[in-house]
């Protein structure tokens, strides 16, 4: 049984258009990119569901930071997909994206949840190839054959799901609770060209997580900041300076605090002249 996610999405990594999509088995989440025009993939990742609690693959930036992971290290192809848990650099980018320095205990019970369910062989995903026919032909043969796969696909569904549903419900509601009741630093991000001193102010109700965006984005030639994409790609990461220009100072973490954070970053850009904002 597989499950097709809608059309293939497009994303644009420099001079590449890439259509990227999704499709779920019963052991896992395998991600296909292609080049545009082209219809055999360039490229194929497989994750388990328990890594998918952690690694949203439906967002653009961590389709760009596998894709670009693959450009730079020429691993995995149309042939021989890659497995998450046989790549540990790629799943150190992936969780350096989905978890802020704040959330490091969270990242620790990820890691030791999956690795709990134990290491997954290409063989257990894979499982029988689909061309495999039972020994000794004829129509019997056939049904028999069918009927036993059946049952050991159903059997494969209730272990992998007996393993995600393993975690207590008591620590789920615990990091559901301390989730929401955190309180992530919120203020203005600052990104300084060191060349020529230009700066690109953006507001941020986590500012963390909003550097590890902007990184991702830059990374991946999808900002949609022109000037910007255009200084990153000529001076590198190297070449800019990250910073808090200002600590927005607030009470509870449930409010809606964009308008404060517009406000102080027009105090920002007043002070600054060489400043812009980042986006919108």
């Amino acid at each position: 049984m597989k499950r097709w996610w809608k059309r293939p999405r497009k994303l644009v990594l420099g001079n590449t258009v890439y259509l990227w999509s999704l499709l779920d088995r019963p052991q896992y989440r395998e991600l296909r990119v292609f080049r545009e025009g082209e219809k055999q993939p360039v490229f194929r990742l497989w994750l388990t569901y328990p890594e998918c609690w952690a690694i949203d693959l439906f967002r653009p930036g961590a389709a760009a930071c596998i894709i670009g992971w693959h450009e730079g290290s020429e691993r995995g192809g149309p042939g021989k997909p890659v497995i998450l848990q046989e790549e540990p650099a790629l799943l150190q980018r992936l969780l350096d994206l989905s978890f802020s320095p704040e959330e490091q205990a969270e990242r620790a019970r990820f890691l030791e949840r999956t690795r709990s369910l134990g290491a997954v062989s290409r063989k257990d995903l894979s499982g029988a190839p689909c061309c495999s026919r039972p020994v000794g032909g004829g129509p019997a043969a056939r049904q028999n054959g069918l009927a036993n796969r059946k049952q050991k696909s159903n059997k494969t569904r209730r272990q992998e799901k007996r393993r995600t549903n393993s975690m207590d419900k008591a620590q789920k509601k615990a990091l559901t609770d301390a989730w929401k009741n955190r309180r992530p630093e919120m203020g203005v991000i600052s990104l300084r060209c060191r060349e020529t001193g230009e700066a690109f102010l953006g507001t941020a109700k986590d500012t963390n997580a909003a550097f590890n965006s902007v990184r991702a984005k830059l990374s991946g030639g999808i900002h949609p900041n022109k000037r910007l994409m255009e200084l990153w790609r000529q001076y590198g990461e190297e070449g800019f300076e990250f910073s808090v220009a200002a600590v927005l100072d607030y009470e509870d973490p449930q409010e809606d605090h964009t308008e404060e954070l517009e406000t102080l970053r027009e105090i920002c850009l007043a002070e600054d002249p060489q400043a812009v904002k980042l986006w919108k």
